[in-house]
């Protein structure tokens, strides 16, 4: 193989993975959609508009980012894993996509790290607040 038609091969392979990965995208959006309506709290009806207000004493999205990463022992986690454990201790959102939401707040928060792309990990005190 020439470097002309390796070269071609290598961008043909790019294009490749980049329509890959916004399908895999898509489809990791439909299942956490899917996900959050076998999670709602009570006997509330499966409606995209309801917002289910906040039990007293719940936990905040920010302080369960926080959380969740400080539990993580420093180890790195991505956007979708941090999610999911954020539910796992009763975080909700309304957002459209709350994995973008965690990647948002995370880059806004000093002791949070970005360790690589939608990937992050905790570098403040292991202490609570």
């Amino acid at each position: 193989m020439d470097k002309v038609s390796m070269r071609k091969h290598m961008e043909e392979i790019r294009i490749e993975l980049s329509r890959i990965e916004k399908q895999r995208e898509a489809l990791q959006e439909i299942l956490q959609g899917y996900e959050s309506w076998f999670q709602l709290p009570g006997e509330q009806q499966l409606e995209m508009n309801v917002k289910a207000s906040r039990s007293k004493g719940t936990m905040s999205f920010p302080k369960g980012l926080k959380e969740v990463l400080r539990q993580a022992g420093g180890a790195p986690l991505m956007d979708t894993e941090i999610w999911e454990r954020m539910k796992k201790i009763g975080i909700r959102s309304n957002a459209k996509n709350p994995v973008n939401f965690v990647s948002l707040h995370a880059n806004r928060v000093p002791e949070i790290e970005k360790a690589a792309t939608r990937t992050y990990r905790w570098v403040g005190a292991e202490e609570t607040e």
